[in-house]
């Protein structure tokens, strides 16, 4: 494909976009509205009021957080040179559902860095990093990363921060690696080991971390590292011009 065909598909895509936001915020509310008017409620005659209150802040949640994805989807595309992204996957269904997929859980989201990390993982997914990549790889990616939750996310982050500045060699075991750089993580954190303890834990339930098993001297457990599963979701978001946002 010319360059300037390229050019032409992304301009026709951001189009798409905005199109595509706007009947998507419709079908959102719609969805809300219904939700709410099956919630049963004890005070009987109260019941048409609350559910006009739940599907009407609902809906406008669902609305700014589905106009939040897509300002920052469309920011991170117009970014990207148009050379860098994979046009076979951006004209594809499996794009399509991903999209929705990541419109779906904004809308359910609570916070905002939640959506960039969305808006920054579909773009990240047009580059060369996940060219080749079956869709159901990169489904599951997109399901561990709306899994964690904020704290959890961070924790993943630092951690994998840290492995990537003490990487080990050949030389040494896994555990013998992380013990290198283990006393710093909650230093990096900033939270008590209590806290770090819990969060290390469901993280690791969630696909993100694996605990280090097995037979080592003077060792009881309760060590972690990174998946390659929560190392390629931190190269995606990296591909999709997340930088300085992960480091805030």
């Amino acid at each position: 494909m010319k360059p300037e065909d390229k050019d032409s598909e992304k301009g026709r895509f951001l189009q798409e976009l905005d199109m595509k936001a706007e009947k998507y915020s419709e079908s959102k509310t719609h969805v809300v509205a219904k939700i709410a008017s099956a919630i049963p409620h004890p005070f009987g005659p109260m019941l048409g009021l609350i559910d006009s209150l739940i599907a009407d802040r609902g809906s406008k949640l669902a609305t700014r957080r589905n106009e939040e994805l897509g300002q920052d989807l469309r920011s991170r595309v117009e970014k990207m040179e148009a050379s860098s992204i994979n046009m076979d996957f951006l004209r594809s269904e499996e794009f399509e559902h991903l999209v929705w997929q990541a419109r779906l859980r904004s809308c359910l989201s609570t916070t905002r860095e939640k959506v960039v990390r969305y808006g920054a993982f579909v773009a990240g997914s047009l580059t060369d990093f996940c060219k080749g990549f079956e869709y159901d790889k990169i489904d599951r990616l997109l399901n561990i990363l709306g899994s964690l939750s904020e704290a959890e996310f961070a924790v993943c982050y630092r951690l994998n921060l840290l492995e990537e500045e003490y990487p080990g060699d050949a030389e040494t075991n896994v555990l013998q690696t992380v013990n290198v750089y283990w006393d710093e993580l909650p230093e990096r954190t900033g939270l008590p080991s209590n806290d770090l303890d819990g969060l290390l834990a469901t993280a690791s339930a969630k696909g993100a971390l694996r605990e280090i098993t097995g037979t080592y001297f003077d060792y009881s457990g309760g060590e972690y590292y990174t998946t390659w599963e929560f190392k390629d979701i931190i190269k995606i978001l990296r591909s999709g011009l997340m930088l300085d946002e992960l480091d805030e």
